[in-house]
């Protein structure tokens, strides 16, 4: 500190030498604009390193864990409620219930419930489960 103010008198001490000294000449207003410019960045020199010195480093907000299972179950779950749609919009009735399962080696096994009313259309429902379950 004590060299900042030292370094910021002897710029004012030069500033004000030369501003004196070119005062009759046309190059005066220059010099006392140029010291007086000195010495404005002396005084704000000190602000430089006190704005480095702050971090302004933002964490991103902590996501919940969630495991990988959970994140099938969701999927699972959204995809069985899409299939009851489409079932209840191609054949106007609404299943019992949907069930999804993915083995361990990939394929997947879908089961449509069917009301006892409604067992009549269990073999296009088969078949119609069997279309999506292909593509």
């Amino acid at each position: 500190m004590k060299n900042y103010f030292f370094i910021l008198l002897t710029a004012g001490i030069y500033g004000s030498v030369a501003s004196v000294l070119s005062d009759g000449s046309s190059l005066g207003k220059y010099v006392k604009y140029v010291s007086a410019l000195v010495c404005v960045i002396l005084v704000i020199s000190p602000l430089k390193d006190i704005v480095h010195s702050i971090s302004f480093t933002a964490t991103p907000p902590q996501q919940p864990e969630v495991s990988q299972s959970e994140i099938t179950e969701k999927a699972v779950d959204m995809t069985e409620k899409q299939i009851t749609e489409k079932i209840k919009d191609k054949f106007g009735i609404i299943p019992a219930s949907v069930c999804i399962e993915i083995d361990r080696d990939g394929k997947i096994l879908l089961s449509v419930d069917l009301n006892e009313n409604d067992e009549g259309y269990r073999k296009e429902i088969d078949e119609y489960v069997q279309s999506l379950c292909q593509s």
